[in-house]
């Protein structure tokens, strides 16, 4: 989505016509906004720079977090081979 430098509009959920699949993800908004910077209007509601920057936030946020907890779950997993390899 980041090749779309032009892109000023998107919408995955669209009172219309429905909503598309993505748009029931966790979190999908935060991470479109994200990743498009330049969007002025996602899913039918135009964004302001509080917006974007909250999305900011919350993306970096979640991203720490994550690589926390999946750096310690692959500490926890090194230790366990170890301690199978010496049994």
């Amino acid at each position: 989505m980041g090749r779309l430098p032009k892109l000023r509009e998107l919408c995955f959920a669209d009172p219309h016509w429905g909503d598309n699949p993505v748009s029931t993800l966790c979190n999908y908004q935060t991470y479109v906004l994200f990743t498009i910077p330049g969007l002025a209007v996602l899913d039918t509601l135009p964004l302001g720079e509080e917006t974007k920057a909250l999305a900011e936030a919350t993306y970096m946020k979640k991203k720490m977090y994550y690589n926390m907890v999946w750096g310690r779950a692959a500490s926890l997993l090194l230790c366990f081979c170890v301690f199978v390899f010496l049994c």
